[in-house]
Protein backbone atom coordinates (compact mmCIF):
# COMPACT_ATOMS: atom_id res chain seq x y z
CA UNK A 1 0.00 0.00 0.00
CA UNK A 2 0.97 3.27 -0.83
CA UNK A 3 1.96 5.94 1.94
CA UNK A 4 1.15 9.76 0.68
CA UNK A 5 2.45 12.90 2.26
CA UNK A 6 2.09 16.82 1.72
CA UNK A 7 5.13 18.77 1.16
CA UNK A 8 5.42 22.85 0.39
CA UNK A 9 8.01 24.24 -1.35
CA UNK A 10 8.20 28.19 -0.85
CA UNK A 11 9.67 30.44 -3.25
CA UNK A 12 10.74 33.81 -1.95
CA UNK A 13 9.70 37.21 -3.04
CA UNK A 14 11.54 38.44 -6.01
CA UNK A 15 12.65 34.78 -6.52
CA UNK A 16 12.77 32.05 -8.53
CA UNK A 17 14.23 29.04 -6.87
CA UNK A 18 12.46 27.44 -4.13
CA UNK A 19 14.12 25.92 -0.43
CA UNK A 20 15.16 22.62 -0.58
CA UNK A 21 12.44 20.15 -0.39
CA UNK A 22 13.45 16.92 0.80
CA UNK A 23 11.90 14.09 -0.96
CA UNK A 24 11.55 11.47 2.20
CA UNK A 25 12.17 8.75 -0.57
CA UNK A 26 9.37 9.62 -2.37
CA UNK A 27 8.06 10.82 -5.40
CA UNK A 28 6.00 14.21 -6.22
CA UNK A 29 2.31 13.08 -7.24
CA UNK A 30 0.81 16.02 -7.10
CA UNK A 31 1.27 19.93 -7.50
CA UNK A 32 -1.10 22.89 -6.33
CA UNK A 33 0.22 26.63 -7.30
CA UNK A 34 -1.47 29.38 -5.28
CA UNK A 35 -4.25 31.86 -6.61
CA UNK A 36 -1.20 34.59 -7.33
CA UNK A 37 1.25 32.72 -8.90
CA UNK A 38 3.60 34.67 -11.06
CA UNK A 39 5.31 32.02 -13.75
CA UNK A 40 3.74 30.36 -15.74
CA UNK A 41 5.41 27.02 -15.34
CA UNK A 42 7.71 25.29 -12.43
CA UNK A 43 10.57 23.27 -13.37
CA UNK A 44 12.48 20.60 -10.86
CA UNK A 45 15.69 20.75 -10.21
CA UNK A 46 17.24 17.26 -8.13
CA UNK A 47 20.12 16.78 -6.13
CA UNK A 48 21.22 13.39 -4.52
CA UNK A 49 23.29 15.20 -1.49
CA UNK A 50 20.54 18.56 -1.05
CA UNK A 51 23.52 20.73 -1.70
CA UNK A 52 24.46 20.39 -5.73
CA UNK A 53 21.10 20.39 -7.88
CA UNK A 54 20.95 19.85 -11.45
CA UNK A 55 18.13 20.21 -13.92
CA UNK A 56 15.73 17.21 -14.67
CA UNK A 57 15.27 16.71 -18.68
CA UNK A 58 12.88 14.43 -20.17
CA UNK A 59 14.01 11.76 -22.11
CA UNK A 60 13.34 14.18 -25.12
CA UNK A 61 16.16 16.39 -23.42
CA UNK A 62 13.59 18.97 -22.55
CA UNK A 63 13.17 20.63 -19.15
CA UNK A 64 10.42 18.80 -17.04
CA UNK A 65 7.79 21.23 -16.36
CA UNK A 66 4.28 21.46 -14.99
CA UNK A 67 2.17 24.43 -15.70
CA UNK A 68 -0.02 26.71 -13.64
CA UNK A 69 -3.35 25.53 -12.70
CA UNK A 70 -4.45 28.13 -10.56
CA UNK A 71 -5.64 26.67 -7.21
CA UNK A 72 -6.02 23.33 -9.06
CA UNK A 73 -4.31 20.10 -8.26
CA UNK A 74 -1.87 19.18 -11.06
CA UNK A 75 -1.81 15.53 -11.37
CA UNK A 76 1.40 13.78 -12.09
CA UNK A 77 2.35 10.57 -12.80
CA UNK A 78 4.77 9.44 -9.81
CA UNK A 79 6.68 7.19 -12.03
CA UNK A 80 8.04 9.81 -13.57
CA UNK A 81 9.49 11.48 -10.68
CA UNK A 82 11.10 8.38 -9.39
CA UNK A 83 14.28 9.87 -9.78
CA UNK A 84 13.61 12.05 -6.68
CA UNK A 85 13.41 8.92 -4.64
CA UNK A 86 16.06 9.10 -2.12
CA UNK A 87 17.18 12.76 -2.97
CA UNK A 88 15.76 16.83 -2.74
CA UNK A 89 13.92 18.77 -5.45
CA UNK A 90 13.71 22.77 -5.76
CA UNK A 91 10.88 24.02 -8.10
CA UNK A 92 11.90 26.45 -10.34
CA UNK A 93 9.69 29.46 -11.33
CA UNK A 94 9.96 30.76 -15.13
CA UNK A 95 9.00 34.34 -13.58
CA UNK A 96 10.31 36.00 -10.80
CA UNK A 97 7.55 36.18 -8.23
CA UNK A 98 5.81 39.29 -7.06
CA UNK A 99 5.91 38.08 -3.20
CA UNK A 100 6.35 34.85 -1.38
CA UNK A 101 4.67 31.74 -3.00
CA UNK A 102 3.77 28.31 -1.49
CA UNK A 103 3.32 25.59 -3.54
CA UNK A 104 1.91 22.14 -2.42
CA UNK A 105 3.03 18.78 -3.20
CA UNK A 106 1.92 15.55 -2.62
CA UNK A 107 4.54 13.04 -2.18
CA UNK A 108 4.11 9.30 -2.49
CA UNK A 109 6.11 5.67 -1.83
CA UNK A 110 6.23 3.83 -5.03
Amino acid sequence: MSKAIAKTATIANGATVSNVVDTLGMAIAGVKFPSAFTGATVSVQYSLDGTNFYDVKTSAAGALTFSKSVDDWCVVDPYTHAYAVGGYIKLVSASAEAAERKIDLILVSL
